[in-house]
């Protein structure tokens, strides 16, 4: 789950975390360490073409595995001869993952020189992985990475243009999750204006989807967009009450508003519905802010050293005489209470 700041906002659902870079895209950012390995040399390579497009992903994953980049280059140079668009695809993708291997840049900033990704290496790859998708539009792999290079290197205006590419390509849940994995990086680079636009784009293809309802909803919440943020986010919630995200985004918006009663009912039920054990402690860890505020310091206490990480507790540190601020002297005196049944 990713969230808008430290102190708990909106979520924007992924995948698990961060994006892994695919094992489409071996070393997306790194450079073949030229380990000398033993391989078919490029006069060979095209007597030895594969049959399948699984055949020739195992055998140019192997090479890029042994970080052998001559054999790959001549290799997958020669799959763009097969007959079978499969491997032509695979071909390409393979020849997008060397092209990156010349994807660093080092630019001078004053008197420092700063790494960065980009030039003719990112081009050149985003040429082959539209070439993979020409041979073979409903790759779902070569869609994916083509998404994940886009946003590697900060290209917000063609990923958006490739995404609405995608979607006329590619359609079901399984495409959905995986252009839905790319919202959470958005949101972590603070780029929401771009991610609203990104996952309006989703909702032109899955108009009655909650994921990607409560993805807009999220989006126009982090622009402060309230009362239209407010509308997609219920009615994500009404298709699919029981999702936990659903319910927390709600919470996180009632709880903005002040709106202690229906904030809490609506945290009860992210809680309830969460079977996920570490996004479930994130959940508790921003709720205990909410009972800081609105219930027992206490009970927030509890929750903090529980479910939050070391130091992270400031419920725990009791408030000066007059109850206006923190008194960091008195920090070890605060004992939590008893933990509620069915907390755990």
């Amino acid at each position: 789950m990713f969230e808008k700041n430290r102190s708990g906002s909106v979520a924007v659902r992924s995948l698990g975390g961060w994006l892994v870079f695919l094992p489409i895209l071996f070393g997306l950012h790194g450079q073949l360490n030229g380990v000398a390995r033993a391989g078919v040399s490029g006069s060979a390579a095209g007597a030895l073409l594969p049959a399948t497009g699984e055949q020739a992903q195992a055998r140019w994953h192997e090479l890029f595995e042994a970080a052998d980049p001559g054999p790959a280059e001549s290799i997958c140079t020669s799959f763009l001869e097969s007959q079978n668009p499969e491997v032509v695809a695979e071909g390409h993708k393979c020849l997008a993952n060397f092209a990156l291997t010349k994807a660093t840049t080092v630019t001078l900033d004053g008197d420092t020189l700063r790494r960065g990704f980009g030039g003719p290496g990112v081009d050149s790859a985003l040429d082959h992985l539209c070439s993979a998708i020409m041979s073979a539009s409903r790759d779902a792999g070569a869609h994916q990475a083509r998404l994940a290079l886009l946003l590697k290197a900060e290209r917000y205006s063609e990923l958006l243009t490739a995404l609405e590419d995608s979607d006329s390509r590619i359609h079901g849940d399984r495409a959905l999750e995986m252009e839905l994995s790319f919202g959470p990086i958005l949101s972590e680079r603070r780029q929401y204006a771009i991610g609203l636009i990104y996952v309006r784009i989703l909702e032109q293809a899955y108009p009655q989807d909650d994921r990607v309802l409560g993805a807009v909803g999220a989006f126009l919440m982090f622009l402060e967009r309230e009362s239209e943020a407010i509308v997609y986010l219920e009615k994500a919630a009404e298709i699919n009450p029981r999702d936990s995200v659903n319910q927390w985004n709600l919470a996180r918006f009632y709880d903005r508003k002040n709106d202690v009663l229906r904030a809490r009912r609506h945290y009860a039920a992210a809680l309830f519905s969460e079977d996920d054990p570490e996004r479930f402690g994130q959940f508790y860890c921003r709720y205990a802010g909410f009972l800081e505020r609105f219930g027992s310091r206490a009970r927030a206490c509890q929750l903090e050293r529980r479910y939050c990480g070391a130091g992270e507790a400031p419920a725990c540190v009791p408030l000066e005489p007059g109850g206006s601020k923190p008194n960091p002297e008195a920090a070890n005196d605060a004992s939590p209470e008893p933990g509620e049944k069915g907390d755990n």
